[in-house]
This record gives structure tokens, sequence and C-alpha cells, in this order.
């Protein structure tokens, strides 16, 4: 298990925001400097092995501490973030792995953003053959359409908001040849036999 946390103070902190040009009617969205702005954040990690079953957690919160109201915002920005990492590993044979992943977050506040929540969940397997020279690769990605980019921007006397999905959906088959994967002279099985035999 591995457990942390940590505090920045980050002087002069640039943001992107959305801001109205002065004496126009029109606005723009734009990097911008501000005084400063604080992030709290922990995170803890654990990589049990129980049998078969190797899963690898992680857990994080992360907040900041931004006065975006003091800044011209129409809203006080200070949700936390609470999200996670749930890889679930199966080793099934010596040859055969597969794997179930869930990332998740909750709705959180990022500079002049509030970000919506939302979850993924990935699948992955494979299977080598002939001492690990053939190895098949199958995934695929956010199988159930789920990782969307939800957003509000409250920024300076403006606003915007986005929802979409950017396509993160697919599906990949990968096969992978190693040549000479047993008489490799630096790694694999039978690493330096040949010239161990020429001495």
């Amino acid at each position: 298990m591995n457990v942390s946390a940590g505090y920045k103070y980050l002087k002069d902190v640039i943001e992107w925001t959305k801001y109205i040009y002065p004496g126009k009617e029109f606005a723009y969205s734009t990097s911008l400097n501000f005084d400063h702005k604080q992030l709290l954040y922990a995170s803890v990690n654990v990589s049990p092995k129980l049998g078969f079953f190797r899963p690898t957690w992680g857990f994080n919160y992360n907040q900041q501490f931004f006065d975006t109201r003091k800044y011209g915002a129409s809203k006080a920005l200070s949700k936390p973030l609470l999200s996670c990492s749930l890889d679930n590993n199966f080793a099934l044979s010596e040859t055969m792995n597969a794997a179930i992943s869930l990332n998740a977050a909750t709705s959180n506040a990022d500079g002049f953003l509030m970000m919506k929540s939302g979850y993924s969940v990935n699948l992955q397997f494979d299977k080598s053959f002939a001492n690990r020279t053939w190895i098949i690769y199958l995934s695929a990605n956010d199988i159930f359409k789920t990782a969307k980019e939800r957003w509000t921007m409250y920024g300076l006397g403006s606003g915007t908001t986005k929802d979409c999905y950017n396509y993160t959906r697919s599906i990949s088959l990968q096969v992978t040849y190693n040549f000479n994967a047993k008489r490799s002279k630096y790694k694999g099985t039978g690493a330096g036999n040949e010239e161990k035999s020429r001495l």
C-alpha cells in the first residue's frame, strides 16, 4: 500500500477562462494570469495479490482553493475531485491474462471550469504462444461509450458549456512476434549460452 498527501501554493498562476473584451460586446477564451492558487491532494494505492486475481487500485482526492468570485466569475468553484482507477488483472494461466479497468471521477472544480462526473470501462486480453515468441493482444476501450467531455466555464462576465463525446471507444487486435526469443545474447531463455560455448 502507498499513501501520499501534499499541498501546493502556485504563485502567478495562469488559468484558461472566458473574457469579455473591454469596451466591446464580444467574449473570447484566453489564458490569464492570476495572483495565486492553492491545491490540496492525497492518494491511496494498493496492489494485493489474491491468487490469480492481481488488482491495482488507486483512489485520489484533489481540491483547489481559488477565489473565482474575486476574479470576476459568477460562481465560487471549490468542489473537490474524488476519483478512482480500478485495474483488475487476472492471471488465468502462465500464458494467458485478462483485465477489466474502471476509471471514474466525481464532478469537480478546475480553475474556472466545473467538470461533470464520468466513468469509463476498458477490457484487455493477451495470450502468448511458443515461450512468448507469439503474443496476441485484444483490447476494447470505453465499451459503454461513457468517456465524455462535459464541463461549464464560469468566466469573467461570460461563460460557456461543452458536452460532447470524443470518440474514444475502440477495439484493437495486435499480434507480436519476437525474433530469436530463445537465443538472444542479452535476454530471454538461454541468454548468453552461445557466448559461453565459445569460451
